[in-house]
């Protein structure tokens, strides 16, 4: 599932750890998205590097979702991804992401979501959105 090396000095409260998952569910974020996500399932892969002072945590590396899927409580929608995901000293870099909704529509997500040391976030995305046949990638749901 996934394996953690490095060192942590409580003393300063510092940490420089290598983070490698493979295959890991990430079902575990969902009491932490709790404030704006649900339904948080699928897998992660990837290495991350986790250095600094644990209150001002700085991530570097990549993940690899596969069947990770979120529902946007504020939207009532439901998004999912197989694709890669860039960690930064700015944020989460993504580059040309493919989400797809409920129905199979999918737009295509460039950008980053910004932190200070994952809080005061900022958002700087372009999302290209996709018509499929008869419908477009749902962003919005109302019927619920």
């Amino acid at each position: 599932m996934f394996n953690i090396t490095g060192f942590y000095d409580p003393a300063v409260s510092n940490a420089d750890l290598t983070i490698k998952a493979d295959s890991l569910p990430i079902d575990f974020l969902n009491p932490l998205l709790k404030t704006f996500a649900s339904g948080i399932a699928g897998f992660v892969s990837g290495t991350v590097k986790f250095t600094g002072d644990l209150a001002k945590p700085v991530l570097k590396g990549h993940s690899w979702e596969k069947n990770a899927a979120m529902r946007i409580d504020y939207l009532q929608t439901r998004y999912r991804i197989n694709d890669t995901i860039r960690f930064d000293n700015d944020g989460l870099k993504f580059n040309n992401i493919k989400a797809l909704d409920d129905k199979g529509n999918f737009a295509t997500i460039n950008g980053t979501v910004f932190h200070k040391y994952f809080k005061d976030f900022a958002v700087d995305l372009t999302i290209l959105f996709q018509r499929q046949m008869s419908s477009w990638f749902l962003i919005l749901n109302r019927r619920q």
